[in-house]
């Protein structure tokens, strides 16, 4: 499947199926990363892998007018999930920066 775990010893790795944003994201996917998440024992460490971004400077496309940074729907249906759950880390992509940002 497009995501999946990964038990990787000392950490757990959850890969998600967020190609340019949260499209495929409610329903199955949804459901099986709170389950997975809530069966990954408490302290362990947990790093989430996505092709889309959730924060991230970016830019705003000059020619569509698209914002390129913050991705409100992943921030909105996904994060939440992220945060309840105590994720260590976040590794996104899309936007081609290099950035190592900290959300509080």
């Amino acid at each position: 499947p497009y995501f999946h775990s990964i038990d990787a010893g000392p950490a757990t790795v959850v890969v998600l199926h967020l190609p340019w944003g949260a499209e495929y994201f409610k329903g199955k996917q949804e459901r099986w990363l709170e389950e997975r998440l809530a069966s990954i024992p408490a302290g362990k460490p947990v790093i989430v892998l996505s092709y889309s971004f959730f924060y991230s400077s970016g830019y705003v496309d000059g020619t569509t007018g698209r914002k390129w940074y913050d991705h409100e729907e992943n921030l909105r249906l996904v994060e939440p999930i992220l945060r309840r759950h105590g994720v260590s880390l976040v590794v996104s992509g899309h936007n081609h920066y290099m950035e190592l940002l900290e959300s509080g």
